[in-house]
């Protein structure tokens, strides 16, 4: 069973209302995708999310369900977290890239909901041309937040890439420093290269990230209430 994806239930200090979010636009993964030329499709996982096991497999073994399940855990057990597919014509067997991608709340008052992408991986055996998969995916995501109109993290490579974008505003994108929850799931465990130096550890209790700097996309959906204080302040 996965674990719920909304605020509801979970005490805030000083009295804060924590921002709820329907979540049907996160939880939307079989219409979630999007059609590229050359037949390459993003997209997100079909009913059911088996495809989530095969997830753990692009990349490397090491994080494969049947090689080591605490790295498996957290991507089945926690409906806040899930993974962009990459199909492509060349390698027809299966999804060949992938990508995490979570939805997670700052350390704020209320927290405020931001969409994570971690990095693009590649199956270590699929001989494709994986050069766009970049862009292709930057565009995926985009639309997810401008759907769900909160704003989007991405790492410093696809920070630079989303800047010379001509699909969106320059003056959307820029660099913040953060702090996350991390919510304990049904999976007991979690795992990240990115939001901690543990890579996988037991979490039985809500935990808080270090600083961690990031590049920010603030879509033109976003409200008030969804955006950090620095994006709410005026721009010089």
């Amino acid at each position: 069973r996965r674990s719920t994806l909304m605020c509801s239930g979970v005490t805030f200090p000083n009295g804060a209302t924590p921002i709820l979010l329907v979540p049907g636009s996160w939880r939307a993964s079989p219409r979630s995708r999007t059609e590229h030329d050359g037949g390459v499709v993003v997209h997100e996982d079909a009913p059911g999310e088996l495809g989530l096991f095969w997830a753990t497999k692009i990349g490397g073994p090491s994080h494969g369900f049947d090689v080591e399940g605490q790295c498996l855990l957290p991507l089945l057990a926690n409906a806040r977290h899930k993974v962009v597919l990459v199909s492509d014509p060349d390698w027809p067997h299966h999804p060949a890239g992938r990508a995490h991608f979570r939805l997670l709340w700052t350390k704020a008052e209320p927290p405020i909901p931001m969409l994570w992408l971690e990095t693009v991986n590649c199956d270590f055996v699929a001989h494709v041309n994986t050069t766009p998969w970049r862009g292709m995916v930057l565009r995926h995501v985009i639309e997810k937040a401008e759907a769900m109109g909160i704003c989007l993290c991405l790492d410093s490579g696809m920070g630079r890439a989303l800047q010379t974008s001509a699909v969106i505003d320059k003056n959307s994108v820029e660099q913040r420093t953060m702090q996350f929850v991390l919510r304990p799931t049904n999976g007991v465990v979690e795992a990240s290269d990115y939001l901690s130096g543990k890579h996988d550890w037991v979490q039985t209790k809500e935990e808080i990230t270090d600083r961690i700097t990031r590049w920010v996309y603030t879509p033109r959906s976003a409200s008030v209430d969804t955006q950090t204080e620095d994006s709410k302040k005026p721009r010089l």
